[in-house]
């Protein structure tokens, strides 16, 4: 198993399909340690990828992850606002 302590490379491979499951696993073994990398990752060109880093909030939220994840109710990918949705995370205000 490699020893994963670039997480902004773990974050890229969310959105290979084939590299996604081993590339969350890492993130979760990782924790809070890939908090920051998990918080831009929101703000990723790729759906799979900011839906992956709402998965990854699921276990590891913050405070100051709270405002990331208000901020994607206006996600444009469906997928990515169902997470939320699916989760209680955020309670949609509009």
């Amino acid at each position: 198993m490699r020893n994963w302590s670039n997480y902004d490379e773990l974050i890229g491979r969310l959105a290979v399909p084939h590299h996604a499951g081993q590339a969350y696993r890492a993130l979760l073994r990782a924790g809070l340690d890939a908090l920051s990398a998990i918080r831009a990752g929101l703000r990723h060109e790729s759906a799979e990828v900011r839906r992956h880093c709402c998965l990854f909030l699921d276990h590891f939220v913050t405070q100051e992850a709270m405002d990331d994840l208000a901020a994607m109710l206006d996600n444009p990918d469906a997928r990515v606002r169902q997470r939320l949705d699916d989760e209680h995370h955020v309670v949609d205000s509009h």
